[in-house]
């Protein structure tokens, strides 16, 4: 009885799935295939359906997702929150926008701006353009950058000693200009060109401490430059270089009949940078660079130590001069997909001539960072720099030289 029930239930269950099953046939010249299959209704509860991702599991997705290519061009936006000694809390908004001057080139690197905009709770602002336009694979390019800024800013005094010794005071620094720069190859590599700036700078609401330490020197000034620049350019991306040599040296003039000043002016900038890969997804990145100007230079105008390119985490300014000297070495380590980090060493010597170069007076620099690729070969970074009295963060994009 009880076969005679198994038997009945198992012929039964192969009928009706014989009469659930469909059948299709595949025939050609020389053979005839059948083939038979049930579907799954997508309202039965053995249909399988796809799963939506959650938000964050979709933003961990884009974030270590690989990055696009670096000859694709496009724009990208990122802000957030940093912070720095000179700014206190600041929100920041920064984007890059990669773009080519001749739709049929995909090979050459691509021109690139990036823009900013911040403010801090101390009343800091900053809106700046930087950019770099390729024309003619290269050969000709066109460096540009602007920028608006107020800063509630420290002060100790000019020189060394009044940095180091002096009580801070305060005042609220406001400065805006623009410069150009183009770059002809008149040999491989080798580029000649011509600079223009304006700057307008000024010293406000200053203390009574800070008055005392600039006596009567003025606190606004106005000032136009004209120059000629002569370089050597072979690194592989002007904006984070995996390898090759760049050296420059400008020379810029500031007439007196175009600026408020009591004479005319000049200034020598020279800057050295070498990359090279020491092991796998490492590059080893070298920077040296002076800058030097004419004695009668108003205080405004001078070197100052400090920004996010160069002795990062010094307060900008503290210590400034007619004369700078810095150098650093930073390695670059990518870590895991789209995230790296870095680490460097440097040094900064500021003076003029009545406060003459000493080892003595030589600043130390050192620092860690990470880095996260949102397009290839072009890095939002964070650094955190320390020196003699001072540390700070730095948010940026790209990498600082």
């Amino acid at each position: 009885m009880i076969r005679s029930a198994i038997i009945s239930c198992a012929v039964l269950l192969s009928v009706c799935s014989r009469a659930a099953a469909q059948t299709d046939t595949y025939s050609s010249d020389s053979d005839t295939i059948a083939y038979r299959y049930t579907p799954i209704e997508s309202d039965t509860p053995f249909a399988v359906e796809k799963q939506r991702k959650g938000f964050f599991h979709r933003l961990g997705d884009y974030i270590m997702r690989p990055a696009d290519d670096v000859t694709q061009t496009g724009f990208s936006i990122f802000g957030g929150p940093s912070y720095s000694s000179e700014t206190s809390l600041k929100l920041g908004v920064v984007a890059l926008f990669a773009y080519r001057t001749r739709r049929d080139d995909s090979l050459s690197q691509p021109s690139d701006v990036s823009l900013s905009a911040s403010a801090s709770i101390t009343g800091f602002y900053r809106v700046a353009a930087i950019g770099n336009t390729f024309f003619q694979a290269g050969r000709h390019r066109l460096i540009y950058d602007a920028e608006v800024m107020s800063q509630p800013t420290d002060f100790w005094g000019l020189g060394y000693e009044a940095a180091m010794y002096n009580p801070k005071s305060r005042y609220t620094a406001k400065r805006y200009g623009v410069s150009l720069r183009y770059r002809y190859e008149l040999l491989r590599h080798t580029y000649i060109g011509v600079y223009a700036d304006f700057i307008h700078t000024s010293a406000v609401g200053v203390h009574d401490a800070a008055a005392g330490y600039l006596g009567d020197a003025r606190r606004r000034f106005n000032s136009a430059g004209i120059g000629a620049a002569l370089s050597y350019d072979s690194r592989d991306y002007t904006i984070n270089a995996y390898r090759g040599i760049y050296m420059s040296v400008e020379y810029i003039v500031r007439p007196q009949a175009v600026s408020n000043v009591a004479s005319t002016l000049w200034q020598v900038t020279a800057t050295v940078d070498w990359y090279r890969a020491l092991w796998r997804d490492c590059i080893m990145a070298v920077d040296l660079y002076g800058e030097f100007h004419s004695d009668s230079t108003p205080w405004l105008l001078r070197a100052r130590l400090g920004d996010d390119s160069r002795m990062r985490g010094y307060y900008r300014g503290r210590f400034n001069g007619n004369n700078m000297l810095s150098a650093q070495l930073e390695l670059r380590q990518r870590i895991w997909n789209r995230l790296g980090c870095v680490a460097w060493v440097g040094a900064g010597n500021v003076f003029s001539d009545n406060d003459r170069f000493s080892w003595r007076k030589t600043l130390p620099n050192y620092g860690i960072g990470l880095r996260w690729e949102f397009k290839r070969r072009s890095n939002l970074r964070v650094d955190w720099g320390m020196g003699r009295k001072s540390n700070s963060f730095v948010l940026s994009i790209n990498e600082a030289f």
